[in-house]
């Protein structure tokens, strides 16, 4: 089952692959490593670092209402315009909601 434990403004989560191999990860704004650690820790045991297999790290993106958007013939969407789904931090709906919406825009010619 998948784990989520939202703690402030901080997000961390384990999602099981299988019986032996889960993504454990986080959202949080500071102290990343401090974070992942102790949620590691805590959730995985001391010697949690000999069981990593791969690391992998991104930024998420923050909404920003006064990002500019559109500019001539230049359009962003998703990530790029900072719609984020604000619960859990992901975006693909919105994304594609962006983008539908875009192609609407271009094809009716309008803003």
């Amino acid at each position: 089952a998948i784990e989520f434990y939202p703690q402030g403004t901080d997000i961390l989560w384990l999602v099981p692959d299988s019986k032996k191999v889960a993504k454990v990860g986080i959202a949080a704004k500071t102290d990343t490593y401090k974070v992942f650690t102790n949620f590691a820790e805590k959730r995985i045991g001391a010697n949690f670092e000999k069981k990593i297999i791969s690391r992998q790290a991104a930024p998420i993106p923050l909404f920003k209402p006064d990002v500019k958007v559109q500019k001539e013939n230049i359009y962003l969407v998703g990530d790029a315009a900072t719609t984020v789904k604000a619960t859990t931090l992901g975006g693909i709906n919105q994304s594609i909601i962006g983008a539908k919406a875009l192609a609407d825009s271009i094809i009716n010619k309008k803003n």
